[in-house]
């Protein structure tokens, strides 16, 4: 699950299907039952949070599909960022997405002078 965007684009989210290994076959996890979810992103080269455990949606619980909306959290630099969602569950018990090595997921945010039309 990687994602791609352009420096100061807050007009899209970020939307990912978060899935788990079930008998050996990655399954959306039904997230019908979950009270949150957060987002977490981060450079590549550093441990300082860019977005520390905001909110995000379950655009699709059922589904397994959640969305970030960047508005005024969208990075300032652009580069390779990691990043994971938590869910949280009606127990309150966290759960980190991806689910596999390494855990977290890449965001490559283009720089100004990085795109062509």
């Amino acid at each position: 699950m990687d994602y791609q965007m352009g420096l100061g684009d807050t007009g899209i989210n970020l939307v990912a299907t978060l899935k788990s290994d079930v008998s050996g076959t990655q399954t959306a996890v039904d997230f019908s039952t979950y009270a949150s979810v957060v987002l977490f992103m981060w450079p590549e080269a550093s441990a300082t949070m860019t977005v520390d455990g905001v909110a995000g949606t379950f655009s699709d619980a059922a589904n397994g599909q959640v969305s970030y909306d960047w508005g005024s959290g969208a990075p300032s630099v652009g580069g390779n960022y990691r990043a994971k969602f938590v869910c949280v569950n009606a127990s309150a018990e966290e759960i980190t997405f991806p689910r596999a090595e390494p855990g977290y997921f890449t965001v490559k945010v283009w720089a100004e002078a990085e795109i062509t039309t």
